[in-house]
């Protein structure tokens, strides 16, 4: 893996011109599943350079975690979405949303999942 010189910690993420570890994110969110996994989404960052991270625990210790960095929203976009996975590990869905985007709708192979009800937008 290719890391930048002076930074030997693949979690290390650059801020502009600045080191951002995931210990300078928020916790936004988090639960814990049936299973016994713990997630933490994890957000921060300026509007250009801002980064959303979701870690999971499970329930050996192990640890992983994903997401994206970039601009809150990308110019003329309702969404930012990011679709990933650890393997073995869940498939973790990241949506950053303009503010007019009042609910969203997952559909995957398994069925559909309400997240706050369907995609739509306020007028």
């Amino acid at each position: 893996m290719w890391l930048p010189s002076g930074v030997a910690d693949p979690h290390v993420l650059w801020l502009r011109e600045e080191l951002l570890s995931p210990q300078d994110l928020t916790v936004v969110a988090e639960g814990e599943l049936a299973s016994g996994e713990r997630w933490y989404l994890k957000a921060g960052g300026s509007a250009d350079d801002y980064y959303t991270l979701m870690e999971t625990v499970h329930s050996d210790g192990r640890r992983d975690e994903g997401g994206m960095g970039g601009p809150v929203l990308y110019p003329g976009r309702l969404l930012n979405v990011y679709t990933g996975r650890a393997d073995p590990g869940f498939l973790r869905v990241i949506v950053r949303a303009d503010r007019r985007v009042r609910r969203l709708r997952f559909q995957s192979e398994m069925g559909v999942a309400p997240l706050e009800g369907e995609s739509e937008l306020q007028s």
